[in-house]
């Protein structure tokens, strides 16, 4: 019997990031990587589905800064 993945959600507007990050992990582990391009599109993901981790780029054009993280933690506090 094969482990769930790892469901985390990637909120980064560099399409050369999300691919590197998809390369680093390809083959290596049982993770399940979704993207968001942009904050709002990431916060309504996370209202809709469960993820175990983000990795939340703080330069967005909808949000930079501590400013991404804080509003995360608003919409999402779990």
């Amino acid at each position: 019997m094969s482990e769930s993945p790892i469901r985390v959600l990637y909120v980064e507007d560099s399409p050369t990031d999300v691919l590197l990050l998809q390369e680093a992990l390809r083959g290596r582990a049982n993770v399940d990587v979704q993207h968001a391009e942009r904050l709002a599109i990431g916060i309504q993901r996370l209202h809709s589905e469960w993820f175990d981790a983000i990795l939340l780029d703080l330069g967005l054009p909808d949000s930079q800064g501590i400013e991404t993280l804080r509003r995360v933690h608003h919409a999402v506090p779990h």
